[in-house]
Order: C-alpha cells, then structure tokens, then sequence
C-alpha cells in the first residue's frame, strides 16, 4: 500500500487526503499512516505552504491560502526514485 500511495502521489497532480482513500479503496486513516511513514522513511516531504511557488491559477486550494495555509506534499529524491521503479 505505501508504493501505491506512493506513486498515487507522484502522478496526481492536487489531492486530498480524502481523494487518495477513495482512489486507493482504504479509509483515511490507513492514507494518514502511509503519509507519516513515507515522511519518516525520507521519500515525502510536507511543505506548510508558506513557500509555495506553483501557480494558484492551477491550485484546487487557491482560494484558502488568505485565510489558511494549506499543507502540501512532495517526493524526495528519494522517493522519486523509488517510483522511477517501477
């Protein structure tokens, strides 16, 4: 589950953790401790946001920045390489 989560990351673009339980077919809570494995293994690493550079024309949470800022996640080049893979 943790590589399918992993590459579910890697291809999809702007996700919610909700959206990835529902493509992967596992609840939340199951995709919250693949997240924080992966982040402990080193192949994610979590932005809060404040250093965002993507276009927010593009970005799903645009319109939540102002008011929150919305956590991201991101490979490593470690993790990029795991899902190069495969």
């Amino acid at each position: 589950m943790l590589k399918a989560l992993l590459q579910e990351i890697r291809t999809a673009g702007c996700l919610s953790r909700a959206q990835l339980a529902a493509k992967l077919g596992e609840p939340i809570g199951l995709i919250d401790e693949g997240i924080e494995q992966l982040k402990r293994l080193g192949y994610l690493a979590e932005d809060s946001g404040e250093r965002c550079t993507a276009g927010c024309g593009r970005c799903p949470y645009a319109s939540l920045c102002s008011q929150n800022f919305v956590k991201t996640l991101s490979l490593t080049a470690e993790g990029q390489r795991l899902t190069a893979e495969h």
